[in-house]
């Protein structure tokens, strides 16, 4: 088994395309969406693909990227170094959420199913080891114990305003999603010579502006569905408390 910390983005959708058309158009389509979002009259930012619209503050610069560390060599058996994060180094403040995109490719090309997860959560065959995740108290209505959250949507959500010139990625703080990762084992049939691909998607918006340019919703109203569909409504709306309050 090998582990991949990027691999050139021809080759990648290369390898996509030839594994599975569907997935080859999901990528487009996903693709299509940063770009839409990179024209709306706000400061917005997908991986390191900035508006060129300055509304706010023109005078300032705002430019939020990933933190996707992952050394490549690292032996599969043991606990591996995978940092996800993001870091601000623009000049105004940002909400962050993140997509993280784990695949194996065999040496076919064909993809092979990758979960990443807690150890024993079903399915799960790529164990993140420090999940920072938040966890909901119902008695006092509040996130408790983490960082981030995941949303119905798929994407974590840093639950903190980040400021500028900070970063998630601080020794002994813990404020990344994750930063160690290991593969289950025994490894199954067919993974042996698999590699492993974590792309990682960082999307940053305006504090003002999250709930138009992430969820739909006016900027002045609570999340509703629609349009937010009503399966994630209770998460998303969770998460909206939070942010409200950073």
């Amino acid at each position: 088994m090998r582990l991949w910390s990027k691999m050139g983005k021809k080759e990648f959708l290369r390898r996509l395309r030839r594994a599975k058309p569907l997935i080859f158009v999901g990528c487009i389509l996903l693709a299509v969406l940063l770009l839409l979002g990179s024209t709306l009259a706000w400061f917005t930012a997908a991986d390191t693909v900035l508006n060129p619209i300055r509304r706010e503050e023109p005078e300032k610069n705002f430019e939020v990227v990933e933190v996707d560390v992952f050394p490549p060599g690292q032996d599969y058996s043991k606990v591996v170094e995978k940092r996800v994060g993001a870091q601000n180094i623009g000049e105004l403040p940002a909400f962050v959420r993140v997509l993280v995109l784990p695949v194996f490719i065999a040496q076919d090309g064909s993809l092979l199913p990758a979960v990443l997860g807690k150890a024993g959560d079903p399915g799960v065959n790529v164990i993140v080891t420090d999940f920072n995740l938040a966890t909901w108290n119902t008695a006092t209505n509040q996130w408790e114990g983490g960082e981030w959250a995941l949303g119905g949507d798929g994407y974590y959500y840093y639950l903190n305003r980040l400021d500028p010139e900070t970063s998630t990625d601080i020794a002994d703080l813990n404020k990344n999603l994750f930063s160690h990762l290991q593969l289950v084992t025994p490894i199954p049939a067919g993974y042996g010579d698999a590699m492993l691909v974590i792309e990682v998607k960082c999307e940053a918006v305006e504090p003002m502006n999250y709930r138009e340019a992430w969820w739909g919703m006016d900027a002045n109203a609570a999340p509703a569905s629609p349009p937010v569909p009503a399966a994630i409504l209770p998460e998303i709306q969770k998460i909206d408390d939070r942010l409200q309050l950073s």
